[in-house]
């Protein structure tokens, strides 16, 4: 399977099934375990999984160790880690690192973050009939992307302590962030073009057919701005 296919694949199937799930995840927890540091900030070595939006934030709220004041961090302080550590885990489990940040997303945030992309902004109608526009910013830290997700989602969570200094995302964004953000607002559109349901699970065929005209019209970002 190609990079390009390999890439549709973690964006065409979690739209049925990683963005949801129960709500949950009491997010208990005391110590945390190890740390490290990056960026200008503490991090904790292990993530917790399996953890929705509001179960995320009192888990980390609820750490004690190296003196307490742990918090969910910022989607930029995600795109820095990303930046100064390059991607985390391996292609085989690339579904599994979508991590929380602090951060919703408003409808000024989701047009902003469309033209600066180069994509078509929604339109306030569309907008608030979206869940997942409404959610929170979720960060893939295998891929570094990043994208709205529905609070109710389970994910994982890095919790981080210390005052932000980390650049704002749009000094963050490389092409293949780029390239990673055109795919997830194109690839349903695309499917649906084609005559595929996006929300069931592709046949080799379809995603190659239908990667290869995504990446077409992402081809702009492979190159540096």
């Amino acid at each position: 399977m190609t990079t390009r296919c390999a890439l549709l694949c973690l964006l065409l199937v979690p739209m049925a099934c990683s963005r949801g799930g129960d709500r949950g995840g009491k997010g208990g927890g005391k110590g945390g375990g190890s740390t490290f540091e990056a960026v200008d900030l503490t991090w904790q070595s292990k993530a917790r999984t399996d953890l929705d939006w509001e179960g995320a934030g009192r888990y980390c709220a609820s750490l004690t160790n190296s003196g307490g004041g742990w918090r969910l961090p910022t989607h930029g302080e995600l795109l820095a880690l990303f930046v100064a550590r390059g991607p985390e885990g391996d292609e085989a489990r690339r579904t599994d690192y979508w991590y929380w940040t602090s951060e919703r997303r408003t409808f000024e945030d989701e047009v902003a973050f469309s033209r600066q992309m180069g994509s078509t902004p929604p339109t306030r109608a569309e907008y608030d009939r979206e869940p997942d526009y409404q959610g929170a910013e979720s960060v893939n830290m295998h891929i570094g992307n990043v994208i709205p997700t529905v609070l109710n989602a389970r994910q994982r969570v890095r919790c981080v302590r210390g005052a932000s200094t980390a650049p704002r995302p749009t000094e963050l964004i490389t092409p293949e962030m780029a390239y990673n953000k055109c795919v997830t607002e194109n690839l349903v559109a695309v499917a649906e073009e084609l005559g595929y349901n996006p929300r069931a699970k592709p046949k080799p065929a379809e995603l190659e057919h239908v990667s290869e005209v995504v990446d077409r019209r992402c081809a702009r970002f492979k190159q540096d701005p």
